[in-house]
C-alpha cells in the first residue's frame, strides 16, 4: 500500500517539476 501511494507521490511530483520547468 505505501509503495503504491509512493509511486503516486513521485509521479505527481514529477509532473509538478515538469510543469515548473
Amino acid at each position: 500500500m505505501l509503495d503504491s501511494r509512493s509511486r503516486d507521490v513521485r509521479l505527481t511530483f514529477n509532473r509538478c517539476s515538469i510543469d515548473v520547468r
